[in-house]
């Protein structure tokens, strides 16, 4: 007679439960407490594979049975791993991250549900994604003060490469705290890659627009006119160096490169000066009166 074949101890097993089926194994929490650790799917072969993982986890170390959200544990992470331990400044960098990037798109996901493609998919979005419109930002404005995504002109104020690559360095620094108190296995933050990084060409001006903004700040009598003026006597303004002083370059283009801070008076270091479109296209120049030192 053929003994009746069993599972051993500590081994688990797999049985019908509601609709599918379920599964559990014995293991060792990160406590060093021993209970059973159940996995559930609709068909009894997606049941057997979670079984299988389970059991080699179990193997391999404590596993958790409760496992946090990622906006769970990022809040227990900001206030009693980053906070204690870091410069204010870096503590209140993470949290803004944390709080306007990463919960609103990955904050109700399980820990060990979080998965590589999920957050590279994730990383490539918010790199391309105007977060004037993603947060509100232009909405939360007086409704007579809106000028941009609120009104429907988008103004495509998408985040730079540095703050990206920054949230990526929040997310792996959080995963990899989750991964010593032994939560998940992996840290797939780590695994994911970043957009190449393009440095943004600047912006310049015509001839025409230069030649506007000087005669407009010299009609204002503004005192910083000279200071305006020296740097493009000298060539430090793009496309001097071919056109020689007076004229702009082969292409017919300045690049504003004067620099306030070194030949303004010290008098004068307050003021602000702001360039505006005029109806008929040309740049006007705007300069702010300087605060009375005597009062």
């Amino acid at each position: 007679m053929t003994a009746k074949r069993t599972r051993g101890n500590g081994e688990g097993s797999i049985f019908p439960y509601r609709n599918g089926f379920a599964a559990y194994v014995w293991v060792t929490k990160p406590d060093g407490k021993r209970q059973r650790k159940y996995v559930y799917g609709k068909t009894r072969d997606e049941v057997h594979d979670k079984w299988i993982k389970l059991h080699q986890q179990a193997r391999q170390g404590p596993v958790a049975t409760r496992i946090p959200t990622l906006g769970d544990y990022l809040t227990y992470w900001l206030s009693e791993v980053v906070k204690p331990n870091l410069a204010p400044l870096t503590a209140a960098t993470y949290e803004t991250l944390v709080r306007l990037y990463i919960v609103p798109e990955l904050g109700a996901k399980r820990l060990d549900r979080l998965d590589l493609r999920s957050v590279q998919t994730w990383i490539n979005k918010v790199g391309r994604t105007c977060q004037c419109c993603a947060q509100g930002k232009d909405a939360r404005r007086r409704s007579d003060t809106r000028r941009c995504c609120a009104i429907g002109k988008c103004c495509n104020s998408t985040p730079s490469p540095r703050t990206v690559k920054d949230l990526r360095t929040v997310l792996r620094s959080a995963l990899s705290q989750a991964k010593t108190e032994e939560l998940i296995s992996r840290n797939v933050a780590a695994l994911v890659k970043l957009p190449a990084s393009r440095r943004r060409k600047g912006k310049a001006w015509t001839s025409e627009e230069a030649r506007c903004f000087l005669e407009s700040a010299r009609s204002d009598r503004d005192p910083l006119y000279a200071a305006y003026v020296l740097p493009k006597g000298r060539g430090a303004w793009a496309g001097m160096g071919r056109g020689g002083p007076g004229r702009g370059g082969a292409d017919g283009r300045l690049a504003v490169a004067a620099s306030r801070s070194a030949a303004a008076a010290p008098r004068d270091e307050d003021r602000e000066f702001r360039c505006h479109a005029s109806a008929s296209g040309h740049l006007r120049h705007v300069a702010a009166s300087a605060p009375s030192r005597g009062g």
